[in-house]
């Protein structure tokens, strides 16, 4: 398998497992380790986000950033839409789950 195998692979997934396989590949990923003493860190995944307009005038981006479950165990469910939202940590939050942890700082979040 190659990377373009594994492109292809995640292209072909579900919202729900494209973000659950590349947030469990990402853990420990983040700044060389001279870094690491001083800086924490962890990747996050999230969607850059703006409404459309009919007057063709842009609107502002503004992101969302994916949640996780709270519980490692989820059904496993390819058709859950990320349909919930929250915030946490000043950022906004979207998820399949209503009980979530913040991606950046890990503590519980509600998502509705």
């Amino acid at each position: 398998m190659d990377k373009n195998d594994v492109i292809a692979w995640l292209r072909q997934q579900s919202d729900k497992t494209f973000f659950e396989v590349v947030y469990e590949s990402a853990v420990g990923r983040g700044p060389d380790e001279h870094d690491r003493a001083w800086r924490d860190s962890h990747v996050v995944l999230g969607y850059a986000v703006r409404e459309k307009s009919d007057d063709a005038r842009a609107s502002p981006w503004s992101s969302e950033l994916v949640a996780l479950p709270r519980d490692a165990v989820w059904p496993d469910d390819d058709n859950a839409l990320l349909c919930q939202s929250g915030t946490h940590c000043g950022h906004e939050l979207i998820s399949w789950a209503k009980e979530i942890r913040c991606p950046l700082c890990g503590e519980e979040a509600y998502a509705t």
